[in-house]
């Protein structure tokens, strides 16, 4: 079987649908399916084909500029898109509103093939609110038309979920729902000495309360709160690890700050094994990766509370959801510092391997596409 996967992004470009898509990509791989990954060529320096990942030209100004991540796809991408989903036999595209999945979705209807959409998240509220009413006109058209279009949909994460029950004014009817996994071999819950030698190779101090930020460097993530909250907590170490039109932003000199634009993903295990406990107070997300990696490697997280993700984790003893400003942020920062320990780290490795494990979640994904496709090709 010969799949088509679509997504706006491609690694070396850091984001968290990157990394579900890359398990995907493996899985589909080691299950014996036939897979080509097609995404935008960001950095322009990456290469262009590299072991079945296809990158096709694209403009990257309004990630580049606003923090916003949405490339524009021009008529050698569109060209190439065709080729590929007419030598596909199903087609996965990930969420609804980057013009390459909107293409990829009317193609496959187009050639009749089946397409499966994911999508991971929901309605993203920015200052501007030019950019919101951009946001909502967009959904309401092409959002609406390329979830209605395609064959089978996957909500990814409880805001994707309300976003289109929202959106469309209820599920539809070809839904499921399949919670974004990770590798759970990857992240993991350090012993005391692991985690000491993991702040000595990142130069910190053993005795300190160290504080993880993991994300773009946009206003969506909560950088500039983040960086509030340093300020007040001048007793706590706040690593940041990210990069992006924010980067402006980040102080020089400031001795409990430590700043790493570029973390390979496979080196993020031992920022997490530092940590005592991650801060990400962002919004309009669905489900973070790096809170799911983070309470993975036994961390508590320490989150905006108007997240439709964080309720739930919150019930569970997993997350401290509080208001989205640096008062309550900075208040609730030092007791999740001290609240990390054995019993409490169990508990999250335990929730992260029952609900997020990637091996089931790739499973399940393939076992959607083989039933898509022993149906035969759409009309």
């Amino acid at each position: 079987m010969r799949v088509l996967q679509v997504t706006h992004y491609v690694p070396p470009h850091h984001g968290g649908i990157e990394r579900v898509a890359e398990l995907l990509f493996d899985g589909y791989r080691a299950a014996g399916f036939d897979v080509e990954w097609l995404a935008s060529r960001v950095p322009r320096d990456a290469p262009a084909y590299e072991s079945g990942k296809r990158r096709v030209p694209a403009i990257n100004v309004l990630e580049t500029t606003f923090g916003v991540p949405v490339p524009i796809w021009g008529p050698r991408a569109v060209r190439q898109l065709v080729a590929s989903v007419r030598s596909a036999d199903v087609v996965h595209v990930h969420d609804c509103l980057y013009p390459g999945s909107a293409f990829a979705v009317r193609l496959a209807r187009r050639y009749g093939r089946p397409s499966l959409l994911t999508q991971h998240v929901g309605f993203v509220k920015y200052k501007s609110p030019t950019l919101n009413a951009v946001q909502r006109l967009a959904y309401s058209t092409t959002g609406r038309t390329v979830l209605r279009s395609s064959t089978r949909v996957v909500l990814a994460t409880p805001a994707a979920e309300a976003h289109v029950r929202r959106l469309l004014g209820e599920l539809p009817a070809n839904a499921s729902t399949i919670p974004n996994g990770m590798d759970l071999t990857r992240f993991t819950v350090a012993d005391f000495m692991a985690r000491q030698e993991a702040r000595r190779s990142l130069g910190l101090a053993d005795n300190a309360s160290v504080v993880l930020f993991a994300g773009r460097l946009v206003e969506k993530k909560g950088i500039v709160l983040v960086l509030e909250v340093a300020e007040r907590l001048t007793d706590v170490h706040f690593v940041i690890v990210g990069d992006g039109p924010l980067a402006s932003l980040m102080p020089r000199d400031r001795r409990n700050i430590t700043w790493t634009r570029d973390v390979p993903p496979a080196e993020m295990t031992r920022y997490y094994h530092a940590a005592d406990c991650l801060l990400l107070p962002s919004h309009g997300e669905g489900l973070p990766l790096v809170v799911q990696e983070a309470l993975a490697s036994g961390l508590t997280a320490v989150v905006s509370e108007d997240e439709v993700y964080a309720p739930a984790l919150a019930e569970a003893g997993l997350v401290r959801a509080v208001p989205r400003n640096a008062d309550a942020l900075a208040d609730a920062v030092p007791g999740a510092c001290r609240g990390r320990d054995e019993a409490s780290a169990a508990n999250a490795r335990r929730y992260a391997e029952r609900y997020w494990d990637g091996k089931v979640m790739t499973a399940r994904y393939a076992d959607m596409l083989r039933s898509l496709t022993s149906s035969g090709r759409q009309p």
